[in-house]
């Protein structure tokens, strides 16, 4: 079995997205998208502490996804804490699972607090 085959199993047998979430960023399988009118956080300790939320943390599921890349019709997001540098801040994430030839997270938003 190929890495690509065995990855495909543990993501499809992950029961909730924020399982595929997990798992994605654990596997180094993401992309943050590089956003001029709201910029996304780029450092990895803003990802590690969703590594570390249960797997019923609190998140939303909308579909469809209405921007018009392939992948998961979808959006997945939530908000969490994390601590940085010795300050806890509130970070809003929102993405969907791509593919690109590979199942990939596309990171959409990571920033600091919900925008409304």
């Amino acid at each position: 079995m190929s890495s690509q085959d065995d990855f495909r199993t543990r993501f499809y047998a992950a029961v909730t997205p924020l399982e595929k979430v997990k798992l994605c960023i654990r596997e180094g399988r993401y992309k943050i998208v590089s956003r001029r009118d709201k910029p996304n956080l780029f450092r990895i300790e803003y990802l590690n502490s969703i590594l570390e939320l249960p797997s019923d943390h609190p998140h939303n599921v909308k579909s469809p996804r209405l921007s018009g890349e392939a992948g998961s019709n979808f959006v997945i997001d939530f908000e969490y804490n994390a601590e940085i540098a010795g300050t806890e801040v509130t970070i809003y994430f929102k993405g969907y699972f791509g593919t690109e030839g590979i199942l990939k997270l596309v990171i959409q938003s990571l920033r600091k607090k919900k925008d409304n």
